[in-house]
This record gives C-alpha cells, sequence and structure tokens, in this order.
C-alpha cells in the first residue's frame, strides 16, 4: 500500500521545482552542447587508427557466410593458381578466402577506401593523418602494423600508388 502512496505522489508532484524558464534561458544551453559533439567528432576522425579492424566493411574475423550475408554475392569468383585462394570480387574491394576464411582484403586505388569505417583519401597527407608513419617500408610499399592486423599501401617505381591490403600478420 506505502508502495502505491510513494507511486501517486511521484506523478502528482511538480517537474521542475526551480520555476519556469523562458526559451531564451534554454536555447543558451544546447549550442554549447552541440559544439562540444562536433568538436570531439572532429578530433575522433582527426586522430590516427589505433587498430584496422576493417577494410571497405570487410573483417578479416568474417567467414565466407559472413561475408556474403554483408556484401552480397559477388560480381566475379576467381582462382588465384600460384596460391589457391579463392577470391571475391566486388565493386570497390577484392576478398581473398581461405579455407571459408577471409585471408585478405585488397583495394585498388581508384575505388573508395573506408578503414575502420572512416573514409580515407589514397593521398599521402591524408594517409600520415590517418595511418602515421610507416611501420615499415619496402620497394613496393608501405606498411603499417596495427596488433595482428597490417595494411600495405602498394606503390610503383615513381611512387603512385598501386593498390592496398588489410591483412593478418600472422599469417603472412
Amino acid at each position: 500500500m506505502i508502495n502505491i502512496w510513494i507511486l501517486l505522489l511521484a506523478l502528482l508532484s511538480p517537474m521542475n521545482v526551480h520555476g519556469p524558464q523562458t526559451a531564451g534561458q534554454d536555447l543558451t544551453v544546447q549550442p554549447s552542447a552541440r559544439l562540444a559533439v562536433a568538436q570531439t567528432w572532429r578530433a575522433s576522425w582527426a586522430e590516427k587508427l589505433t587498430s584496422f579492424d576493417s577494410l571497405n566493411g570487410v573483417s578479416l574475423s568474417d567467414t565466407r557466410d559472413t561475408l556474403l550475408h554483408k556484401r552480397g554475392r559477388p560480381a566475379k569468383v576467381t582462382q588465384d593458381p600460384i596460391t589457391g585462394y579463392i577470391e571475391y570480387h566486388y565493386k570497390d574491394a577484392t576478398v581473398g578466402l581461405y579455407d571459408n576464411w577471409v585471408y585478405y582484403v585488397h583495394c585498388d586505388p581508384n575505388q573508395k577506401v573506408s578503414i575502420n569505417g572512416r573514409e580515407i583519401s589514397l593521398e599521402d597527407k591524408a594517409i600520415v593523418q590517418a595511418l602515421g608513419d610507416p611501420d615499415d617500408s619496402a620497394e613496393d610499399g608501405d606498411v603499417y602494423i596495427r596488433g595482428l592486423a597490417a595494411i600495405k599501401i602498394y606503390r610503383n617505381s615513381t611512387g603512385e600508388i598501386t593498390g592496398l591490403d588489410l591483412f593478418d600478420t600472422t599469417a603472412s
């Protein structure tokens, strides 16, 4: 019975004990909140990526079934004659599968590139801003390592980007 009285009192009590506010008082708080959210959002996109979870929406932890559920049927399916990997060719990525698991994800330089859902322009300044300095450099490109995942940006002899791969460092 006491619970009913407490509930009734709570429902009938005034919600605002400080008196009425004008519309102008209420609006002064909202822009600050919006600005803080916008600044936080911009700052998070300006920070360097600390992990490589996905490339164009495909994760190295995806199975063949997960990939088909996420992306649908590929435009083309091929098999690499040297490695035997099955490659699913989508509009914005080629996904290499081994034993029904995603082994690598490849993007050509003319394709949109999204790492962990963050779109990255394949220009040197944008790459440095998003990935930092390379952890390793080779004749054919730069490697960026985050935990067990790595991204390699392939370059030709003139330094022009020819492709980008996401792969598991333990599998290479």
